[in-house]
């Protein structure tokens, strides 16, 4: 039995820690069931994910506040169900393999954007010089939370964090002398909206960010059938991996939709990507501008050939780019079989972001040096009680 106290003194206000952790892979043992519960259309024959084995060493590698390499090694047991059942749905048997996880190989899969190095330069350096994207000179990551009275809104500052500034009516560069201020600074902006107006402000503007529901109070969706009648996963006689011989193209970025990519090239799918810095294991990377019209064509030849297309753009920019589900399904309707269309959605299948266990806390590094900082440099961690 766990036993999570605060922890300011240790990683900041609002943190907590395990004041008695098990071992992790223990601990990825004991949390496994959690995910595996409440992730829709995953097997609900607890066996399976029970006999899943985690070996590795005791402590995590990694320490901090988060169980994020318990974590993190409980959902892969979650992808090794999933491809015993691949394979036992390929050779129509009984799989009796068992998934066998490194509890610390997981922990460093995490990390793996540490490890990056661009013209053998690593990312630490390509930051303090400057020399790589654009980006890495402004403020970044600026992911704002806030309650109001009518619920939760996520406001998305992605790598930039200004237009979301900009656009609650707070400008960017305004100095903030601690956390604090900048935090006090921006929830004032937010509280002159409900929660539907900062919603319908972002999407006007084209941003990421939306409300965040609680169970009680998501909005219900309706899925739908488009897709020609499923094909068999075809069969490779020298390869048993479980999606040996699928064919994937991807246009996504950072962390969420390029997981998707390298479980599936884990799983034996051929990937093939908008070329991203990391997450890359098991992808072949190709470097797209849709943009060009020589480029864009290229990339449709790609997709008539796949068996799956994953995107992670906002709603809506994709179907600019002839790339929409429709147009998708108008181009591979005549070639004998379906494609599997995948829209990464951060807010889940269910709409919302956050099953709201508990208050939300923020909090963020002080500014060592006590000067002035700007409301876009304003790093936000979420910790959930």
């Amino acid at each position: 039995m766990t036993h999570i106290a605060p922890s300011p003194e240790i990683y900041g206000p609002g943190s907590f820690t395990d004041e008695s952790p098990l071992p992790v892979p223990d601990d990825a043992r004991r949390i496994v069931n959690m995910p595996a519960q409440a992730t829709p259309g995953f097997t609900q024959d607890s066996y399976k994910w029970e006999s899943v084995i985690f070996d590795g060493t005791a402590d995590p590698i990694v320490p901090g506040p988060l169980k994020s390499p318990a974590m993190a090694a409980a959902l892969h047991g979650m992808c090794g169900v999933v491809a015993n059942e691949t394979i036992q749905d390929h050779d129509n048997k009984t799989n009796q393999a068992q998934a066998q996880i490194i509890t610390h190989h997981a922990s460093l899969w995490l990390g793996t954007v540490d490890f990056v190095k661009w013209n053998r330069i690593d990312m630490a350096e390509l930051g303090k010089s400057g020399g790589f994207l654009n980006f890495t000179s402004r403020p970044n990551h600026g992911s704002l939370f806030d309650q109001d009275a009518w619920g939760l809104v996520s406001l998305h500052g992605s790598l930039n964090a200004y237009p979301v500034l900009q656009a609650i009516g707070l400008d960017p560069v305004s100095p903030c002398f601690s956390s604090q201020e900048a935090y006090d600074l921006i929830s004032k902006h937010v509280q002159q909206f409900s929660a539907d107006e900062l919603e319908m402000k972002i999407i006007k503007i084209g941003l990421c960010g939306n409300i965040v529901y609680t169970p009680k109070g998501r909005p219900k969706f309706m899925p739908s059938r488009l897709s020609p009648p499923p094909t068999a996963v075809p069969k490779v006689a020298w390869d048993k991996r479980p999606l040996a011989g699928v064919e994937v193209v991807e246009l996504v970025r950072i962390i969420a939709g390029p997981t998707i990519g390298t479980t599936l090239a884990a799983f034996g799918a051929d990937v093939i990507r908008s070329l991203q810095l990391t997450l890359n294991a098991g992808i072949r990377t190709i470097d797209i501008d849709l943009t060009k019209n020589g480029d864009r064509e290229h990339l449709m030849r790609l997709i008539r050939d796949a068996d799956v297309f994953v995107q992670g753009y906002r709603p809506g920019v994709i179907g600019k780019n002839g790339l929409s589900l429709s147009h998708l399904l108008e181009m591979t309707g005549n070639r004998g079989k379906g494609i599997v269309y995948v829209e990464e959605n951060c807010y889940g299948p269910n709409g919302n972001k956050l099953e709201m266990l508990g208050q939300v806390h923020l909090t963020s590094q002080q500014n060592q040096w006590g000067a002035p900082m700007a409301p876009a440099s304003f790093l936000l961690c979420l910790f959930l009680t």
